[in-house]
């Protein structure tokens, strides 16, 4: 009995690994390294589209009585790293000069909002937000796909 019971928490040990290592593996493809740039495209998805978009979902938490702040504060950080990559696109109409302010503009937003999350600091978090999702139609009319 007590070899069998050895044996299923190694069995166990093993696949807590296993699943471990698929999700890590799982994360690390859905990330780019440091020197990759992800296409505009890619990049307005993972931010904006969908209900579990990393907007929506800080968004929605803020709505929450109480927010999961760390989370919200990891969710907004990997919306500056990810907007911060289009300054390395070309805009698909308009000027270089033009995208790269906006999305400084919004890459400013998102600090903001970020720094209010940190001070647990909802309504301003919030307003913040909507600041930076004001800069959305600004690009879209001068830079992009309607």
């Amino acid at each position: 009995m007590r070899v069998n019971l050895q044996r299923a928490r190694a069995i166990a040990v093993l696949a807590g690994m296993a699943a471990g290592a698929a999700i890590l593996v799982a994360d690390a493809a859905d990330r780019p390294v440091a020197d990759e740039v992800w296409s505009t495209k890619i990049v307005m998805d993972k931010v904006h589209v969908g209900k579990q978009s990393l907007l929506s979902v800080v968004q929605k938490d803020l709505r929450q009585a109480e927010p999961d702040w760390k989370s919200d504060e990891k969710n907004l950080t990997e919306i500056i790293r990810l907007i911060s990559m289009l300054t390395k696109e070309k805009p698909p109409r308009g000027s270089q000069e033009a995208w790269n302010k906006l999305v400084q503009d919004y890459v400013h937003g998102a600090k903001a909002a970020r720094q209010n999350v940190k001070e647990h600091r909802r309504q301003p978090a919030r307003a913040a937000l909507e600041k930076v999702i004001s800069t959305c139609d600004e690009c879209h009319d001068n830079h992009g796909i309607k």
